[in-house]
């Protein structure tokens, strides 16, 4: 449809059908697997030197990869029971564990960049899609994740990992998922910087003067990954360390701010009185930091931080209205979808995630223009960055039993694969020959 045609979309559904119809129909087909191209910002953009774009093939990672979108689309077909788009789910995630080596060897231990985010989400996928092969490769690509990598943090290190493994040790039955999950615990617990005022971790990829706060790169994701350590094992060790890098981030909480500083933007000594940086999206700042401590009275029952989700959801949703005001971006990782994320269950009386909901389908939705996403190349296709996350946002807001894929122990919870006598699995020996 021409940009700028007025599109008659009757419910959020609709925008989640729109959005896997493109997905479906830009495919690019290989035998029984399928993948797309992407833009983003070249090399020189990327350092400051120009505006450059180039197009590359999709990876297989939860991030932006094929993995992502094939999640998306995998939920998607369990509401709609469209064939075309469970086949493409299917393929994409053929394409993400035929590929998995693809992923570099620094990212493999993480959620969103590595093997196990990888194996959580084709595992999910093959459940939902009813893929014995996916099924089978899932646990044996989570159990290739390496001990020994460089990385703490949600994304690329530890901390993703063992929130993968551990929901995917209970989804699939596999203890060994768990012992690994506990060898990479332990060397978060070794590796953390024990200070009087909490405990935090030194990033390598995001290497700075003061160890990060926030979900994905800082103490909030390494005290969320063992949190989920300390519900599966009951080992306290990993409770009491969830609770010293809450402590680590909560020495820094500026009630002013009503938000945790972003140490990635400090550019002065410290001491010399200039103010930090503060961020409010699901990456970085109060939206994330308030998910890892809703965690926590889940699974500690510390009333405490109770305080806490308080100030970050207020915080929250006045950046949600500052970000509609402004024009940001509609992705998951650091856009409004993922912000009201945190102001409460989607389709649940969350008034912010209504508000982003209705103004994206105003704005771009109903006129047929692109999205804004997470990059500055136009738009995007993953999941964290792109469609395939403002989809599955809409997708939650018309069915809130799909789970979040920003606090991803969501997907151990079930939800039953819609089955008709057109979407019967193909024939699993095809599958297997297919990777």
């Amino acid at each position: 449809m021409p940009s700028g045609t007025t599109r008659q979309l009757s419910g959020w559904l609709d925008v989640a059908q729109e959005i896997g119809e493109r997905l479906v129909r830009t495919a690019i087909w290989d035998g029984r697997c399928c993948n797309w191209l992407d833009r983003e910002p070249s090399r020189d953009a990327l350092a400051g030197r120009g505006t450059g774009i180039t197009v590359r093939a999709l990876g297989p990672d939860a991030y932006s990869g094929t993995s992502g979108v094939g999640t998306f689309l995998a939920h998607l077909w369990t509401a709609t029971g469209d064939t075309r788009v469970y086949q493409t789910a299917r393929a994409a995630l053929r394409q993400a564990v035929r590929y998995a080596d693809n992923v570099p060897p620094h990212a493999r231990q993480g959620m969103y960049a590595g093997w196990p985010g990888i194996a959580l989400l084709a595992w999910r996928a093959g459940h939902l899609l009813g893929c014995d092969t996916l099924l089978e490769w899932a646990p044996r690509i989570a159990l290739r994740a390496p001990t020994d990598g460089d990385e703490f943090d949600l994304i690329h290190g530890r901390a993703g990992a063992v929130v993968a493994l551990v929901s995917l040790a209970e989804l699939a039955g596999r203890p060994e998922l768990l012992d690994l999950a506990v060898r990479l615990g332990d060397r978060l617990l070794a590796d953390a910087n024990r200070r009087k005022v909490g405990w935090s971790w030194s990033g390598k990829v995001t290497r700075q003067r003061r160890d990060l706060t926030g979900l994905s790169h800082g103490a909030a994701g390494a005290g969320y990954g063992l949190l989920e350590l300390h519900r599966a094992t009951g080992d306290e060790r990993y409770g009491s360390a969830a609770a010293k890098a809450f402590a680590y981030e909560q020495f820094w909480f500026d009630p002013r701010e009503g938000n945790w500083p972003d140490f990635r933007h400090e550019s002065t000594p410290p001491g010399r009185g200039a103010p930090y940086a503060y961020q409010t999206w699901w990456c970085h700042g109060a939206p994330g930091i308030g998910l890892s401590r809703r965690r926590g009275v889940e699974i500690l029952g510390d009333a405490r931080l109770m305080d806490q989700i308080k100030v970050a959801r207020s915080t929250t949703a006045a950046a949600v209205e500052q970000g509609l005001r402004a024009g940001a971006n509609f992705s998951l990782c650091h856009g409004l979808t993922g912000t009201a994320e945190l102001t409460g269950e989607l389709g649940r009386g969350s008034a912010a995630a209504l508000r982003v909901a209705e103004a994206g389908v105003e704005r771009f939705a109903a006129r047929g223009r692109p999205w804004p996403c997470g990059t500055t190349a136009g738009e995007s296709l993953g999941l964290l960055l792109g469609l395939a996350g403002i989809g599955h946002f809409y997708l939650r807001l018309h069915d809130p039993r799909v789970p979040s894929v920003l606090v991803p122990h969501q997907l151990g919870t079930a939800q039953t694969a819609r089955k008709t006598s057109a979407q019967k699995v193909p024939d699993r020996a095809a599958d297997v020959a297919a990777l």
